[in-house]
């Protein structure tokens, strides 16, 4: 069949279907029957949006656990500020006053003033001293101990990279949680499916997601800060230890 002969029955078929249209536009567009049933009223329209509160009861027990998360990421960041800082672990005033305390001989101040300072090289220089009493090996005992400390430091930190590994997996299952609620809707449904029954499965979906990136995200930046301050304090502490190693040989020695 050529162009010309199949135009005129496509055209007849269009006009045909436009005309249909408008005729169930009329209708919808009707007043409902005296004694027929109202149609069924929709969810009601949010005038402002949900609360934070709202937000957080809507995404289930999943949320609570990711604010339990924000809370113990909170005083992680919080703890690693006031410690994590060479000041506190790596003082040079305390090396420079260890050292000459002794190289004049005067062992014993030099272990009260490790005593009294704390941090990652004073718990090396009391080691060191240790050691030295003893008649063990110095360097050796120093680098036990800093590695012990040093160790330790890195545990605490995992925790906040802990933290930002797991929120997301939280907000994952949040996500799958939600999306099963959505499809129970359309499965379990008698007749019409509601979309607003729909969209709740969804939105609880969206909201668990959306709360684990936000306890991930601040987590996972702070650890990268966090771990770059501490390697540069290992390195400090390290050269430290190798200076009071030698005057704690040398004081030994003499």
């Amino acid at each position: 069949m050529s162009i010309r002969q199949w135009r005129q029955p496509a055209m007849t078929a269009l006009l045909l279907a436009l005309a249909c249209g408008s005729a169930w536009a009329q209708a919808d567009a009707l007043p409902a029957p005296a004694g027929a049933p109202a149609a069924t009223a929709g969810p009601p329209a949010a005038e402002e949006g949900m609360t934070l509160m709202q937000l957080l009861a809507h995404g289930g027990p999943i949320m609570v656990l990711l604010g339990v998360f924000s809370l113990l990421a909170l005083a992680l960041i919080i703890y690693h500020f006031t410690v994590l800082r060479p000041g506190a672990l790596c003082p040079h005033s305390l090396t420079a006053n260890a050292v000459g305390l002794l190289r004049s001989g005067r062992r014993e101040e030099a272990r009260q003033l490790a005593l009294s300072r704390g941090g990652l090289v004073a718990e090396s220089l009391l080691a060191g001293l240790d050691a030295a009493e003893a008649g063990g090996r110095v360097s050796d005992a120093m680098q036990a101990s800093g590695a012990k400390a040093t160790a330790a430091l890195w545990q605490r930190l995992n925790y906040l990279s802990d933290i930002a590994v797991l929120s997301p997996m939280l907000g994952i299952l949040g996500t799958v949680l939600g999306m099963i609620q959505a499809f129970n809707a359309v499965v379990l449904s008698v007749g019409e499916v509601k979309p607003y029954a729909l969209a709740g499965g969804v939105s609880k979906a969206m909201i668990t997601t959306a709360g684990g990136l936000l306890v991930a995200i601040p987590a996972m930046g702070f650890y990268f800060f966090f771990r770059g301050r501490a390697q540069r304090i290992v390195a400090e502490a390290e050269s430290q230890c190798s200076t009071l190693a030698e005057a704690v040989a040398g004081a030994d020695a003499e």
